[in-house]
């Protein structure tokens, strides 16, 4: 099942070897026998030129699809692709896991890592980084016990001061390897296969489920606190969400536009939406499509649409600021916009297409949507809502806070108390003043005006 990740796998143990300074002295820290293996896996001469060989290497990676996780046909490359979609991991992420899969069934890449001795926080990241092209703080924030790949219980990382082999430092869940290697028909069917592995059904198939960690204890940084339940009455927007979501289940036919400011909810209703309606998800970042090329983003959308339609998946195009805004259909992205507008007309599922624009949308490309949902900040009531959800999350009491002094704030989102949630578990909140203090903070960095104007939809005035 490796054979088709040689590449890949050779590259990163080349990599790791010019770290070592070279072919003699990496053969000073291996066993011979287990240096003859790895040297004639990699197809190099003892006396062969590291240079030469890292070069080779690269091109042979580069041709995979590498530092990603390599062609779309490959069964681990689709597998991660569907887990991606089901649980929100981003490119970091990705690599990442893809990088501790290989590593956990390589004879190859296994030893050479191990010898390099131990890994600290920083070593660990710093290596990830260098090998997976990625930037340091992605990397970190990807291990984080927060971050997406050890909440959801797929990658356990040991911190602590001291140093680790890099097979202590971080380690797959047990079976986790096998699943993502192995061919599935659906996504539907790979969900379930890890589920089966994690004993977790709570969400049924379609989604593998992040572990939930346990309550802090007030001003702990040692584990992160519970979100709390999903509350979609708090969102603010201009169509009632639950009436939607009863029409979608009548009628699977629909083209939603969502926009308003960033954290306002948009792609957390939109995961919220297809549990509902017992869906996969498939998440597409509109920004990845105009890095592509008109060429490349057409080939590109054929393939979500046509995945979309075999898994009977809820598609959200998130991000979509460039294809939504006044300028789109004159500026350089207008093909890529029409090519989507045209292949959603043509779709009979669940197209929703997320922006942060809040100012001026394009009408034209406003008017092939079933549906403009507006998201707007907080009401003042919610955000108190939210407020002592956190605090009780965290173990505080609200008392010292009013709600007018929240309400006050006057442009909070979920999306900022989200944030300051992630904080606490970098720098805890001492009391319910201090978590105030941090989301005025949150506001502070947001424009002074969004700018924005009314925008005709179909289901009542814009607030």
């Amino acid at each position: 099942m490796l054979d088709p990740y040689l590449p890949l796998v050779r590259y990163w143990t080349l990599e790791l070897l010019a770290g070592m300074r070279g072919f003699a002295a990496a053969a000073g820290r291996l066993a011979p026998r287990e240096w003859e293996r790895v040297r004639a896996a990699l197809g190099i001469a003892e006396d062969g030129d590291m240079r030469e060989a890292r070069s080779a290497a690269a091109r042979e990676a580069a041709q995979l699809g590498a530092p990603g996780p390599g062609a779309p046909g490959l069964p681990l490359a689709r597998n991660l692709e569907w887990l991606a979609n089901a649980i929100g991991l981003d490119t970091a992420a990705r690599r990442i896991l893809l990088f501790a899969v290989l590593y956990e069934t390589s004879a190859v890449l296994r030893p050479v890592l191990d010898a390099l001795g131990g890994f600290g926080d920083q070593a660990l990241c710093v290596l990830l980084a260098r090998l997976l092209a990625l930037d340091e703080d992605d990397a970190r924030i990807a291990l984080a016990p927060a971050g997406p790949l050890a909440a959801s219980g797929m990658v356990r990382v040991a911190s602590g001061p001291g140093l680790l082999p890099y097979g202590r430092k971080m380690r797959l869940r047990p079976g986790l390897a096998d699943a993502l290697l192995t061919p599935h028909a659906k996504q539907a069917e790979l969900m379930r296969t890890l589920l089966c592995t994690s004993g977790d059904r709570a969400r049924g198939p379609e989604a593998a489920v992040p572990a939930r960690a346990g309550r802090a204890a007030p001003g702990a940084a040692s584990s992160p606190a519970p979100a709390g339940p999903y509350r979609l009455g708090v969102l603010n927007t201009d169509v009632a969400l639950s009436s939607l979501c009863d029409g979608l289940k009548r009628h699977a036919r629909a083209h939603l536009a969502l926009y308003g400011p960033s954290g306002t909810g948009k792609t957390a209703f939109s995961h919220w939406l297809a549990e509902e309606l017992g869906r996969p998800l498939l998440v597409q970042d509109v920004r990845d499509l105009l890095h592509r090329g008109r060429a490349s983003s057409g080939l590109r959308l054929a393939d979500v649409f046509a995945r979309a339609g075999e898994a009977g998946a809820v598609m959200l195009f998130d991000e979509a600021d460039a294809l939504l805004g006044a300028r789109a259909c004159h500026g350089p992205w207008a093909g890529v916009q029409r090519e989507l507008l045209d292949r959603m007309d043509a779709c009979e599922g669940i197209v929703l297409v997320a922006s942060r624009y809040d100012g001026l949308l394009d009408l034209a490309a406003l008017r092939r949507f079933d549906l403009k949902v507006r998201f707007g900040y907080l009401r003042e009531e919610d955000a108190w809502t939210l407020f002592n959800d956190l605090a009780h999350s965290l173990g505080l009491s609200a008392e010292t806070v009013t709600p007018h002094e929240v309400g006050g704030l006057g442009r909070l989102a979920p999306g900022d108390f989200a944030a300051v949630r992630r904080q606490s578990l970098l720098h805890p909140i001492r009391d319910a003043r201090d978590l105030y203090r941090r989301l005025r903070a949150e506001c502070a960095f947001k424009p002074p005006a969004d700018g924005r104007r009314a925008v005709a939809y179909a289901g009542g005035p814009a607030q």
